[in-house]
């Protein structure tokens, strides 16, 4: 169970993580020793900085300018539920943690360790497991392999996290992971929450733009905002997103693994295979999602109501992805009862509206027209059959 949540964390952070300055490019190479009980990470990055420094040793915290959930805070800690010790090589610092002290940085001063591994332009992060727990990194290996082998769908690995990471090798196995090869198997959307509510403010909706000034400093209230300037608040809020993913052809390794996350490694099923990430405020150990936050009320706000247009933000993501890849027939991408999708992130009181305005978005292309239309809209019948013959395996 561990391995499924460390090795997403660790995924999320290297795809979060800012490049080195000239570079555009993050590939990640992973090394695995049995007889050590080691796992070696090297990555493309800028690199630490005492803030850095601070979140991934500082119980609670994450660094107050990251832009990204994941980035080097809290979650991180959850890699001393396997690995023992944990030394990094990063911009300048070399410090390791252990797991019994993990708030407590110790320097490295092995000179001849610094050497090896201390690059510009990389992180290198060398985790150690005890004797007991070697025969886990076996294990770890295995899942290192099957996302060289291509399956970017797990318990909860997601494509969603693996956007930005150019590449990844894995000593040892011919095969290795590219992200143009992940993106010729999915499709992406992702709409900046603030900035895509604010275009789709209708000026005949009563008080639209005042809901939209509420919302937007609701959003502000959240903890870690309390320590920006307003500079990094608005920096912080221009970077929170929707971000949906499906694969350009359902298989028995995706169908139904449809994932809603609000960063990792909080995730339910969505009955669909389609993926989804919010970014909803977390609990301290971010195994669950605060209900009472200002900060959630006002995102679920901003997707779900209809208060700031006709179509809310979550609907018109799926819009855009529909229209975006017409080729593709949607509706295959959900299960029939709409109400259990949608249930698990939106509001129970909101669930028959959000079902009604869902049947009116304009997701499938007809046939012969080629403009996009609902399913509550006239929809032709060869349509219909060409998608029953296409899909429907030996159709009657």
């Amino acid at each position: 169970k561990a391995i499924d949540y460390v090795l997403p964390e660790l995924l999320q952070n290297i795809n979060d993580c800012a490049y080195a300055e000239g570079t555009h490019q993050r590939n990640l190479n992973v090394s695995i020793n049995l007889d050590e009980g080691t796992m070696l990470l090297q990555y493309d990055e800028a690199g630490f900085d005492y803030g850095n420094v601070y979140s991934i040793t500082a119980f609670g915290q994450s660094s107050k300018h990251d832009e990204s959930e994941g980035e080097k805070g809290l979650g991180f800690k959850k890699v001393f539920s396997l690995f023992e010790k944990v030394e990094i090589f990063s911009n300048g610092f070399f410090f390791e943690l252990h797991a019994d002290n993990n708030t407590v940085p110790k320097w490295i001063v092995d000179e001849e360790k610094v050497r090896k591994y201390d690059v510009y332009g990389k992180t290198a992060m060398l985790f150690s497991v005890n004797d007991a727990y070697k025969p886990k990194l076996v294990n770890i290996a295995e899942k290192w392999k099957s996302l060289m082998h291509g399956q970017y769908v797990g318990t909860l690995v997601s494509p969603i996290f693996m956007d930005r990471i150019d590449s990844i090798t894995l000593e040892g196995c011919d095969e290795f992971y590219s992200r143009e090869k992940m993106l010729d198997n999915f499709f992406f959307v992702r709409l900046p929450l603030l900035k895509s509510c604010h275009e789709m403010i209708d000026g005949n909706a009563p008080g639209a733009v005042e809901e939209y000034k509420k919302t937007r400093d609701e959003l502000k209230s959240r903890r870690k905002c309390l320590a920006m300037s307003e500079d990094e608040k608005k920096q912080y809020l221009d970077s929170l997103a929707l971000e949906l993913c499906i694969p350009r052809v359902i298989n028995d390794s995706n169908k139904g693994k449809g994932v809603f996350y609000s960063t990792l490694p909080t995730e339910s099923r969505t009955y669909s295979t389609i993926f989804i990430n919010v970014p909803l405020e977390l609990t301290t150990g971010r195994d669950g999602i605060v209900d009472d936050s200002d900060f959630n009320k006002a995102v679920r706000r901003i997707l779900f109501s209809t208060a700031f247009g006709t179509v809310p933000l979550f609907m018109r993501a799926l819009e855009i992805l529909a229209d975006n890849n017409r080729g593709v027939f949607l509706l295959k991408y959900f299960s029939s009862d709409f109400k259990r999708f949608f249930e698990i992130f939106a509001n129970e009181d909101d669930l028959d509206n959000i079902c009604s305005v869902f049947r009116d978005l304009k997701l499938f292309e007809t046939y012969k027209q080629k403009k996009m239309v609902s399913i509550n809209e006239a929809y032709s019948i060869d349509r219909i059959i060409s998608k029953y013959i296409e899909f429907i395996p030996n159709p009657s």
